[in-house]
């Protein structure tokens, strides 16, 4: 994982996954970026987390142009 570009996203609404566990694997890759989407919770379909990740992969589809 260390070449590949990795963007986590945590709704702050999201009471399934601890923010603790998005916490313990950004501290595990030293590259990534944490991002706590407000206003979200688990599902990805929820417009604020659909817009999040459609920004996160359009950033790292420019940064490895």
């Amino acid at each position: 994982l260390q070449s590949l570009p990795v963007h986590l996203l945590h709704g702050r609404l999201d009471w399934i996954c601890r923010p603790e566990s998005a916490w313990a694997v950004h501290q595990a890759l030293p590259h990534s970026q944490l991002q706590w989407v407000d206003n979200a919770g688990h599902n990805m379909f929820e417009p604020l987390m659909t817009q999040a990740l459609v920004q996160a992969i359009e950033a790292a589809t420019l940064s490895h142009r």
